[in-house]
């Protein structure tokens, strides 16, 4: 039986070779039923030698497969917490050199809050001194004059107070912070009365290299013009020295530069 069937097969692979395009291959002897590889046939000769063996079908030797499918994308790594920020205590220390912004949100205030200073502000350390922005560079301050005229400015620095101080008006120490961050020089200005003329308070530049650019700086901060008339007097002192100056809590009569100098080589001299 095993004999006819590979003549069968034989005479079949002649057929083919004479097809009509079809060149003669030298084709190896088929095999036996016995020595038969397990594996799938390449060409239509085989397929039908393996047919005819098997007794199966082409579809049941070839089943379709599945339509090929992407592996799903991977799931997004979850996303950390964001760092909540924490409030450093304050100390009259100001031992560092570190000079960044601590946004907080800001909003609108009413005019009772802007009178009890109870809304959210920006805050910023310079060189170590604690600072509260009230208003930034570029945006209005506004307030009433002593006839309940209102007046309105746009700011040409940030604007704000030195915390845990207290200046002659009973509020915190006035501060305006200049565009140079890396300036360790201070302007303090013993402001009076533009109209009477007597001590008013304290107003300290930062962030300013020369007298000039600190006059000019909070010249701009008045929309009436009289900036200038409300200049007492300039004193020019390093960053240290005026750090001494706050420690001492000196800040209800004008302040002279060179005493507030001499107290802080004094303590210096006394450290080494």
């Amino acid at each position: 039986m095993a004999a006819s069937i590979d003549q069968y097969l034989q005479s079949l692979r002649g057929a083919f070779s004479q097809l009509p395009g079809g060149t003669p291959q030298q084709q190896p002897a088929p095999a036996s039923p016995r020595t038969m590889p397990q594996q799938a046939p390449d060409d239509a000769y085989q397929r039908m030698v393996a047919q005819a063996l098997s007794g199966k079908s082409y579809k049941d030797m070839f089943p379709a497969q599945a339509p090929y499918r992407p592996p799903p994308p991977p799931a997004p790594a979850p996303e950390a917490p964001a760092a909540q920020a924490v409030a450093e205590p304050f100390a009259f220390d100001y031992g560092t050199h570190a000079s960044d912004y601590k946004r907080g949100g800001r909003i609108t205030p009413t005019e009772a809050q802007k009178h009890a200073g109870n809304y959210s502000k920006q805050h910023l350390s310079f060189h170590g001194l604690p600072i509260s922005i009230e208003t930034p560079k570029g945006a209005t301050r506004e307030g009433k004059d002593h006839t309940g005229k209102v007046w309105r400015c746009k700011m040409p620095a940030d604007y704000g107070y030195i915390k845990r101080t207290e200046g002659a008006d009973g509020d915190h120490l006035d501060v305006f912070v200049g565009p140079d961050r890396g300036s360790r020089m201070v302007f303090l200005i013993n402001q009076n009365d533009h109209r009477t003329g007597k001590f008013d308070e304290h107003k300290a530049i930062l962030g300013t290299t020369s007298e000039r650019q600190a006059v000019a700086l909070y010249c701009a901060a008045f929309s009436d013009g009289c900036g200038a008339k409300r200049i007492g007097s300039i004193e020019p002192m390093s960053l240290d020295a005026f750090k001494h100056w706050l420690k001492q809590g000196k800040t209800k009569t004008p302040a002279k530069a060179k005493t507030i100098v001499e107290h802080a080589l004094a303590v210096t001299r006394s450290k080494t």
